[in-house]
């Protein structure tokens, strides 16, 4: 990440084919890069582990999909699976009224920062997911966390190198499916940020959602919608419901 603002220091970073092989191979920096990106990895690295897996049974497909962050070198062998998000989830095949239950579970607290010395002494260095020591803004662009969501960024703070809160606990349900011809789609939001391993909040920043979507077919090519929201927690200063109604005409030549 070499596009950011605020760098704390002067010096520029090192370029050619030598430094790019680095950065693409998540390796340390040489003589001439930053001593942050010597002790660890030249650049700064962000990446995911997908796995996804499913099983047809008569009546019903069983899947799940697994998903856990790294950051930099540290993170390239897959130790680091407690981060990350989990979920599973059923399709029913001849059911009348639901076609489909999805359970998700979102955790990203321990960030590999128990680590350890060469003669056995455990110290704290978390991964501390989209933050960056060089660049303060982190994964940021216009004051917005890139590519995430449920991390939240905090106003800018002098010294700070975590402006991005990132240890959450979170978990969706939802489930979907029809009958005649509406097509509905219902879930449960419940979540919980903590601020950084660094930096953590005194209460926690929370949120509950509930979420509901209607999808009513009138023709072939026409439909109406409803969708309505419902939020609390201290994440929003009062607890707030939201509705949309719409209608849909595909026009086709």
């Amino acid at each position: 990440m070499w596009g950011g603002r605020n760098l704390t220091t002067e010096s520029v970073q090192p370029t050619g084919f030598r430094n790019y092989a680095r950065i693409f191979l998540g390796m340390s920096g040489g003589s001439d890069a930053l001593q942050t990106d010597q002790n660890n990895a030249l650049g700064n690295h962000l990446g995911a582990y997908e796995l996804r897996a499913s099983y047809r049974f008569d009546g019903f497909t069983l899947f799940n999909h697994w998903q856990f962050l790294w950051e930099d070198s540290s993170g390239l062998t897959p130790w680091n699976w407690r981060d990350g998000m989990v979920g599973v989830g059923i399709e029913l095949h001849n059911n009348r009224f639901i076609d489909k239950v999805v359970l998700e579970v979102v955790r990203t607290n321990h960030q590999d920062a128990d680590k350890r010395t060469d003669d056995g002494i455990v110290f704290l260095e978390p991964d501390n997911f989209f933050n960056n020591s060089v660049y303060r803004d982190g994964w940021t662009f216009n004051d917005r966390v890139i590519g995430n969501p449920i991390f939240l960024l905090n106003e800018e703070r002098d010294g700070s190198i975590s402006r991005i809160s990132n240890m959450i606990n979170a978990f969706q349900v939802g489930v979907a499916g029809s009958f005649d011809k509406i097509n509905y789609r219902l879930s449960y939001i419940q979540f919980k940020n903590q601020g950084t391993r660094f930096v953590q909040y005194e209460k926690p920043k929370t949120l509950e959602s509930i979420d509901l979507s209607l999808n009513y077919s009138l023709t072939k090519s026409s439909n109406a919608f409803l969708r309505m929201n419902y939020q609390s927690g201290s994440l929003v200063s009062n607890n707030s419901i939201g509705m949309q109604l719409g209608y849909k005409w595909l026009i086709s030549f």
